[in-house]
């Protein structure tokens, strides 16, 4: 877990739901995402993201974004060899082993969530200036890109079959639902700030997050949804 406020990266026992470790990062951990036996972590005020080893919890390495960046999401492909980090109106693709830069792509406003399809193909994101779009990881181009709402699109998660994406914005308080298929969109309501969403490993479940105000996770069975 990021944590940017005190600086930290907190491990958790997912079993026993007990904090195992904390690492300072020196900075303000935002994103994060694993694999490989790294961690890697974006720093948001001091515009770079880091690797964690997962077996030392040392920091290994630290990749500085352009001047003026903020490094906000960051997410692993699920063959684990590259790293998307989003800054500013840019997405950023890097090579995970070596940690070389492979290209970018500017996009309308900060993107604050990203998601890979898990064939590897697709780039899911979602800005702070409410839109929503969909890249080909093959030079970063656009395949799709919408507007949900004014401001504040936040987290986005995709299916496994990559049929269906789920979208929390926090200006509309809403949930987005995208049948990729359909090219159609529901919506959910949401309590104040809804902020990240992910997918349980076994599809059955949405976790959303809501911050700012409330500071609580919603459960909710994902049969149910649209």
């Amino acid at each position: 877990v990021a944590s940017y406020s005190d600086g930290f990266v907190h491990v958790i026992n997912t079993a026993t739901r007990t904090l195992i470790a904390s690492v300072n990062i020196g900075g303000s951990p935002f994103g994060i995402s694993a694999g490989n036996q790294r961690i890697f972590v974006s720093d948001i005020f001091n515009g770079r993201f880091m690797v964690i080893d997962a077996a030392t919890l040392a920091v290994i390495s630290t990749i500085t974004l352009p001047t003026g960046a903020q490094a906000r999401a960051i997410c692993l492909s699920p063959d684990q060899t590259r790293v998307y980090v989003s800054s500013n109106n840019d997405i950023w693709a890097y090579d995970a082993i070596t940690l070389a830069p492979i290209g970018n792509r500017t996009i309308t406003g900060n993107a604050y969530g990203l998601a890979v399809s898990s064939d590897g193909q697709r780039l899911f994101y979602a800005d702070l200036n409410g839109n929503y779009g969909i890249l080909n990881t093959t030079g970063l181009t656009t395949i799709y890109s919408t507007f949900l709402a004014s401001s504040w699109g936040a987290g986005v998660c995709v299916n496994q079959a990559g049929t269906k994406a789920y979208i929390a914005h926090q200006g509309s308080n809403t949930l987005y639902i995208h049948d990729i298929v359909n090219s159609t969109f529901a919506t959910v309501p949401m309590p104040t700030w809804p902020t990240g969403v992910s997918l349980s490993a076994d599809e059955s479940m949405l976790y959303v997050a809501n911050i700012f105000i409330f500071h609580f996770l919603q459960k909710i069975q994902s049969s149910t949804l649209v």
